[in-house]
């Protein structure tokens, strides 16, 4: 990628607070060359070609100042970040001879180091507490010596722990990612590894290993254990919210898979009462835990309590008001909820804004199927001219080729079989296709999964939701 290309992408990427702080910081710590580096801010921010000729050392130069912004914006945003920034506190400390803070600052590193299970920061601290101890006009005495030995060793210890256990969990992912087999833990990782991260890639990797040897006891207990390492690190949670949320996934998948439903509630529950619940920064993981619960719903043909998931989703929106929005992902899911219990009208107003959206985190498959259910809708509602209409766009569509596979199969099909009216001449069509289709299961999932409920459907000559009460598990 060219360097003009990452400058515009990195300023394309702040939030409009970051934005509005770099123009604060330009405005405090003024630029070399003046307005000129703020204009071409703001014309890249804007999509606007430069009025000025951006050379390559100015644009570094502006990368550089957004950078360090950012730097300063952040600072306190996570607390390796805030441990990184006391390092460098303390070497400016020590250039200065403030040794009596700087030792303060050290203490208090290697007091949160050790709190938040970071071995490399330990150590880090520790080498500062050493020059500190040799800068003072008093010799070391042995017993202060002996105590940062054993502090350096324990945390070593520990980071050689951490390394292999993440390298575990590398390696298994790629595995996994590959169909391939995952690897055992070496002797080395048969106890629990003291590090924060390691703990995290430890417990990641076995749940893996259970997953993929069809042991499902074995998985949710590994995958609880890391969601529960998670509790005792609530600081961490703040710090790295997505990654609390990817455990999450895993351990509800898990509970999903086993039937262990009441986890769910409690998972809530967990996640209201931790300290920080006003703080906004638990909102994904609730969105995430109630898109799983809309899904789990769904699958079982519960159109009521997946009705509850929506409506819990919808207000969690509400109650934030513009501070959250909801994925793509999860407004997919509550448009195809409302497809599949027969709410006709909603579906299509919520698969059309998927469609005309222009966002981020757009999704090829996404987008495919609601193209495609918004069509299936619209049969269903016998409206000819919209359902040729759509038709005709698609096919063009497809002619570019930008369809996946699955989806030009689809509507390869597709006319010929609405070209037959009766149902028994139109049910062999139907099963062709469903059974072509087929092909591509396992592999496309969720967007392939609605498309073929609605062909089934057709294929027993039954309406939509006629046929999922069918498959609906008796209770």
């Amino acid at each position: 990628m060219k360097q003009h290309d990452q400058l515009t992408n990195l300023i394309h990427s702040l939030s409009s607070m970051e934005k509005q702080y770099f123009r604060k910081y330009a405005t405090l710590h003024p630029l070399a060359g003046g307005n000129r580096y703020l204009q071409l801010f703001e014309d890249l921010a804007a999509g606007r070609i430069p009025k000025t000729t951006a050379t390559a050392s100015s644009r570094n130069y502006l990368q550089s100042v957004i950078l360090r912004a950012l730097r300063n914006f952040h600072a306190q945003s996570s607390s390796e970040m805030e441990m990184r920034a006391m390092l460098d506190h303390i070497e400016i400390l020590h250039a200065k001879r403030q040794l009596k803070l700087a030792t303060h600052l050290v203490d208090r590193g290697l007091s949160l180091a050790r709190d938040l299970g970071e071995p490399s920061m330990v150590l880090a601290f520790g080498k500062w507490k050493r020059r500190l101890l040799r800068s003072d006009s008093e010799i070391p005495t042995p017993s202060a010596l002996a105590e940062l030995d054993s502090r350096d060793d324990h945390a070593l210890d520990d980071l050689t722990l951490e390394v292999k256990a993440i390298q575990l969990h590398d390696a298994n992912f790629a595995a996994v990612r590959k169909g391939g087999k995952p690897v055992q833990p070496p002797s080395l990782l048969q106890r629990e590894a003291a590090s924060f991260d390691g703990n995290i890639a430890l417990e990641t990797s076995k749940g893996m290993i259970a997953k993929h040897q069809g042991d499902d006891a074995a998985a949710l207990k590994h995958f609880q254990a890391n969601v529960e390492i998670w509790y005792r690190f609530p600081r961490r949670i703040q710090d790295h919210p997505r990654r609390f949320t990817a455990a999450l996934g895993n351990f509800l998948s898990a509970c999903n898979k086993l039937s262990r439903f009441e986890e769910f509630d409690k998972v809530m529950q967990r996640i209201r009462a931790l300290p920080f619940r006003d703080s906004a920064i638990l909102t994904e993981a609730e969105l995430q835990c109630l898109k799983l619960l809309l899904v789990l719903h769904m699958n079982q043909f519960n159109f009521q309590g997946a009705g509850a998931a929506v409506d819990q989703l919808l207000a969690l929106r509400n109650a934030k008001g513009e501070a959250i929005e909801l994925d793509q992902g999860i407004q997919y899911m509550i448009a195809v909820y409302h497809f599949l219990a027969g709410h006709t009208r909603a579906a299509i107003n919520l698969f059309a804004e998927l469609i005309q959206g222009r966002r981020s985190d757009a999704n090829a498959e996404r987008r495919d199927a609601a193209r495609l259910i918004e069509l299936l809708l619209f049969i269903d509602l016998e409206e000819d001219d919209v359902v040729a209409t759509r038709l005709r766009s698609l096919l063009r569509i497809q002619r570019k080729l930008t369809l996946q596979p699955w989806a030009l199969l689809f509507l390869r099909q597709l006319p010929g079989i609405l070209k037959t009216h009766s149902h028994p001449r139109r049910q062999p069509a139907y099963e062709s296709l469903q059974a072509q289709l087929s092909a591509y299961a396992g592999t496309k999932g969720f967007a392939y999964d609605e498309v073929i409920l609605w062909i089934k459907a057709k294929a027993a000559g039954m309406e939509l939701r006629q046929f999922l009460d069918s498959q609906a598990p008796q209770q």
